[in-house]
C-alpha cells in the first residue's frame, strides 16, 4: 500500500510537471520566439547588423565593441544563413540547453538546412541564446 502511494504521488508530480512546462511556452510565447527569429533571419540577408543586435541576447551582445563586430563573428560562423530563403519552422522543444524552436531554411544555393535556435526569454521579450545549423540531404526534410 506504502508503495502505491508513493508510486501514486510520484505520477502526480511527474503530470504536474509536464502540464506546467507543456503551457510555459503556449501560444503568445511562441509567436514571440517565431517574430525574433524572422526577425533576425531577415536582418542576416539585409545585413542590417542594428537590428540583428537586438534579437541577440544581451549578455552576449556585451561581449563585442559593436554591433558590426557581433554580426561578423556570429553570422560568420553560419554563412548559409545569409541567403536563407524558404524558411519554415520546425516544433518548439525544451531541451537540455533551454528552449529550441527548429528551423528550416534553404540557402542562396537551394541546400536545405537545419537549424536549432536557442531561446531566452527576459523581462518578458525573447532573445536568441544561440543558433546551430546543418546541412541535410532534401529527402530528410
Amino acid at each position: 500500500m506504502r508503495i502505491a502511494t508513493v508510486a501514486r504521488l510520484a505520477l502526480g508530480l511527474v503530470a504536474a510537471t509536464l502540464s506546467f512546462s507543456a503551457k510555459a511556452w503556449e501560444p503568445a510565447d511562441k509567436a514571440g520566439i517565431r517574430k525574433v527569429i524572422r526577425e533576425q533571419v531577415l536582418a542576416i540577408t539585409g545585413t542590417d547588423s542594428a537590428t540583428f543586435a537586438g534579437t541577440v541576447i544581451p549578455s552576449l551582445r556585451a561581449q563585442f565593441p559593436n554591433e558590426d563586430a557581433l554580426y561578423g563573428v556570429l553570422v560568420g560562423k553560419i554563412p548559409a544563413l545569409e541567403g536563407a530563403t524558404a524558411v519554415g519552422f520546425g516544433p518548439l522543444k525544451t531541451t537540455s540547453v533551454g528552449l529550441v524552436q527548429l528551423v528550416r531554411f534553404t540557402d542562396a544555393a537551394g541546400q536545405p538546412w537545419v537549424s536549432m535556435f536557442i531561446m531566452e526569454a527576459q523581462n518578458g521579450r525573447w532573445f536568441v541564446k544561440g543558433v546551430n545549423a546543418k546541412q541535410v540531404n532534401a529527402q530528410k526534410l
